[in-house]
Order: C-alpha cells, then sequence, then structure tokens
C-alpha cells in the first residue's frame, strides 16, 4: 500500500480505470513511483502505470487522467518497468517462457493459465416473410321486389228509367264516348349501398426458435495431465505423484 500527494491511497486488488472509463486492470504491485497494473485488455501481460498519471480514486478504484488511447501510446511505453526499477528484484522463481498473453506468474510462486471456451449468443433480425393479399370480387345474381302498382279500370252499368227527354238532348246519335284510362309502370333502377366492412389487422406472436452451432473450448495438458474448463464445476485437476528418476 502507498500513498500517493497525501490523499489517494493506492493499494493492491483496486481497479485501475482510465479517463473515458475504459478498464486498465488490477494492481498487483505497489512501488514508490509507479504501480503495477494485470488482467487488463490493453496491456497482455503487465502495465506499469507512473503515479504522475494518477487523478483521483476512492476506496476500490483508481482513475487515470489519461484514455485508454493515451495510456498505450505513453511514451515511454507503460508495457515495459520504469528505468531503474526492479534493480533488486529477486530473480522471477519460474523458468518459462510467457509466449501467451493469458499467462501471469505472481510472486507467490503461482503459475495461472486462463483456459478458456466459446459459448453461443443469438441475435435477431426482421426479415420479410411475404405478402397478404386481400381480394375483392363482383358477384352478379337476379333478385326479385314487389312493386304494388295502381290501374284504373272502367265499369259500366245500366239501370232502367222512364222519363222525358229534354229539349236539345242528343238523341239518336251514333258515336262513340272516350273514357280515359290510366295504370302505372315500375321503372327498375339500383343503387349502391355499402353493407359490410373488413378489419385487416396485424400482430406479433411469440415463439422459440432452436439453433445450433459448434463452439470451442481450450485444454491445457501439463505432464500429461489435463486440466479442462467446465461450465457448472469451474476446472477440475488431476496431478498424479511424480516419480523420481535416476
Amino acid at each position: 500500500m502507498s500513498t500517493y500527494n497525501d490523499q489517494i491511497t493506492i493499494a493492491e486488488g483496486m481497479e485501475v480505470v482510465a479517463s473515458d472509463g475504459g478498464k486498465i486492470g488490477k494492481i498487483d504491485e505497489v512501488q514508490s513511483d509507479h504501480f503495477i497494473a494485470k488482467d487488463g485488455f490493453l496491456f497482455p501481460k503487465s502495465a506499469y502505470i507512473p503515479m504522475t498519471a494518477v487523478a483521483n480514486a476512492d476506496e476500490k478504484t483508481i482513475y487515470l487522467n489519461v484514455t485508454e488511447q493515451e495510456a498505450l501510446s505513453q511514451d515511454p511505453s507503460w508495457e515495459q518497468p520504469p528505468a531503474g526499477a526492479g534493480m533488486n528484484d529477486d530473480p522471477e522463481p519460474f523458468d518459462h517462457e510467457q509466449d501467451s498473453s493469458r499467462t501471469h506468474v505472481n510472486e507467490d510462486d503461482h503459475l495461472r493459465v486462463d483456459v478458456a471456451e466459446e459459448e453461443l449468443t443469438a441475435t435477431k433480425r426482421q426479415v420479410d416473410r411475404g405478402d397478404v393479399g386481400i381480394h375483392k370480387s363482383v358477384v352478379a345474381e337476379d333478385r326479385e321486389i314487389d312493386v304494388p302498382v295502381t290501374e284504373e279500370r272502367v265499369n259500366v252499368s245500366r239501370r232502367t228509367v222512364d222519363r222525358d227527354a229534354a229539349p236539345g238532348e242528343d238523341t239518336f246519335q251514333e258515336g262513340t264516348i272516350e273514357v280515359p284510362v290510366h295504370g302505372e309502370e315500375v321503372d327498375v333502377q339500383k343503387r349502391t349501398r355499402v353493407t359490410g366492412e373488413v378489419d385487416v389487422d396485424k400482430e406479433a406472436v411469440q415463439g422459440n426458435k432452436h439453433v445450433s452451432d459448434t463452439v470451442r473450448h481450450e485444454e491445457v495438458t501439463v505432464d500429461g495431465d489435463v486440466v479442462e474448463g467446465s461450465r457448472d464445476n469451474g476446472s477440475k485437476s488431476k496431478r498424479g505423484d511424480k516419480k523420481k528418476r535416476r
């Protein structure tokens, strides 16, 4: 643990965050003029961050005064220890080549190798399923209706009378008396009326679609033994006793 600027306390395990929110890693070691952050995405192995890059801090997080891009472009690079750092440090406890960006060696002689696997995720996108056609057709049919009509008829009735003819009355003359007769004819017209409506609606129906693909996982072999990742139980390790060889 170290105190910087008499106000900011820097300790192992604290998160290191750039000014734009990018995660640099967790503090693994604190020196007088810098601290070492690991397990980040920007720096594969370790980030050697000078105390001058610290802007603020709270109980769990150190906030830097540079962005992720600025952290990557520092001169000198944060990927190397500062000049003069580590002069009195003990040699590496393990003699191995760190050729993987996910291999880490801590001071307690512990080698940690990350084992990864792939999992399936799914995204959805809208596609055109076609069109639904709604058609109207005209159908002709014969219909009959009854219409009441009025017709005039001429009724002739006779009755017997006995009187003298009046002077000047037309008698003994032939002729025809025309009586107009009226009736009604039916003219047929048509009119258009709306007799119904059809509502067309769309609704979204939720369902499940089964998808599959091939995923990969990593296995680490150590001295003929296998350490494999498990989604449910974490890492399973099997290691036999080594026999002495002469």
